[in-house]
């Protein structure tokens, strides 16, 4: 699957909706929609199966003044791309992280981007209750002794799990994952928290702080932005599309659109 996202700027203002509604066949609102992230672009505009449909509708609207991105299925960042954190230490001038490709080190001046997320898993399930109902006939065949039967209930029930995640980029190389419910805190020493929820916000505040040239996005950390972004796409499928446009469009700027 080929994508093609809308860039643009922070604040961007009916004028641009304007001009997109126009392009797009759509009306005023659904245009709006598409540019109404308060960060500003990327927003999934379409996707294609073949490459050459997607080059084609990307350059059209470059032709008409838009910032396009295109990624193709190889530019997916997926976790074969990706450093999985287990472990870490912080230091003064950078961190160690034990991952399960053995140990990686980043400077923090290195450090160009940290992005935050959450992933939602669903899960459905079946539990099956036992209640009982009133039975007339056996009522009458036991003389009143017995005036229920057992009836079996299966209910469906929805089960949501949230795991946040941070991305962190450095100047060069693979960026490393630091999920949640995956990590050994003990490297937060003295700052060690109670749960897995405290202590994930403690490292998060911690990297931000030794990280003084690195940006900072948390778009991907609601529902809401994670739909401004990937628009139709369905967040539980598309997240590392949602992962793989932001942050090339965090690392390389508007100008930068390709």
């Amino acid at each position: 699957m080929y994508v093609v996202a809308l860039q643009f700027e922070k604040s961007a203002g009916d004028a641009l909706a304007v001009r997109l509604a126009a392009v797009l066949g759509r009306t005023l609102l659904e245009a709006r929609n598409r540019v109404s992230a308060p960060e500003g672009g990327p927003s999934v505009l379409a996707t294609f199966p073949e490459m050459a449909r997607a080059e084609a509708y990307a350059e059209e609207l470059r032709s008409r003044g838009f910032s396009v991105l295109l990624l193709s299925p190889e530019e997916v960042e997926r976790d074969k791309d990706r450093f999985l954190v287990r472990s870490f230490e912080l230091g003064p001038d950078g961190l160690t992280a034990q991952t399960r490709e053995g140990s990686v080190k980043v400077v923090w001046q290195d450090v160009r981007l940290l992005l935050r997320g959450q992933v939602r898993l669903e899960q459905k399930q079946m539990k099956t209750a036992v209640r009982r109902e009133f039975s007339l006939q056996r009522a009458i065949m036991t003389h009143g002794l017995l005036v229920t039967k057992p009836v079996k209930e299966t209910k469906h029930q929805l089960r949501v799990e949230l795991n946040d995640f941070l991305h962190l980029y450095p100047a060069s190389g693979r960026p490393l994952v630091f999920r949640q419910e995956e990590l050994s805190y003990a490297g937060l020493g003295a700052g060690l928290q109670h749960s897995a929820v405290a202590n994930f916000a403690r490292l998060v505040a911690v990297l931000r702080e030794a990280s003084p040239r690195a940006s900072y996005d948390e778009r991907l950390a609601t529902q809401p932005g994670q739909a401004r972004l990937l628009g139709l796409l369905p967040a539980a499928s598309h997240l590392d599309v949602a992962i793989s446009l932001l942050s090339r469009s965090l690392l390389s700027g508007p100008a930068d659109a390709r």
